[in-house]
């Protein structure tokens, strides 16, 4: 529960150096402007995830990558952009945004949230009810619904998806 709580006030903590990296490099340049709406839009969809945990008081199970390496380069993130913001300098705010969103797009997927009806892999949300089958082929793990439609997902490794088949499986 602790690190739920960490992360959260880390998702809120990235607001600040957003709105310095604005300030310093204004709105005229378009790769500010992209990597502001990424990174709140991220921002906001990671606090609903987070909240959603919360109140539906799920449990997690550990997959692969290490909560320590996370960890850690959150707080990388978070020294970097304190120093960037703290000395105004724009290129070390835009390396404490790269060093953030690497390990929330390559680390963060490591964990998995459930209870009874839903599942949250890293920022996939799948609902458990309606799953029919589930199967794995070329590398992809295939779920599919009672509805008839599909989903497919697909991992960095062969390892990882392996570990997430064996896991949907089990329940």
């Amino acid at each position: 529960m602790h690190k739920t709580k960490l992360k959260i006030i880390y998702y809120f903590f990235i607001f600040i150096p957003l709105y310095f990296f604005l300030i310093l490099n204004g709105f005229n340049n378009l790769s500010s402007i992209i990597i502001a709406i990424t990174t709140l839009i991220i921002n906001i969809y990671l606090l609903y995830l987070e909240f959603l945990k919360i109140i539906n008081k799920m449990q997690f199970k550990k997959i692969s990558s290490s909560d320590s390496f996370l960890h850690s380069l959150y707080f990388l993130s978070f020294i970097v952009l304190i120093l960037g913001v703290f000395l105004e300098n724009l290129e070390v705010i835009r390396l404490g945004f790269a060093i953030y969103l690497f390990a929330l797009i390559f680390v963060n997927m490591g964990t998995v949230y459930y209870d009874d009806k839903t599942i949250i892999l890293g920022s996939d949300i799948i609902i458990r009810e309606n799953i029919s089958n589930i199967e794995m082929k070329n590398g992809s793990i295939f779920i599919e619904y009672d509805n008839g439609v599909k989903r497919k997902m697909k991992f960095f490794t062969k390892v990882r998806t392996q570990n997430i088949f064996n896991f949907l499986k089990e329940l």
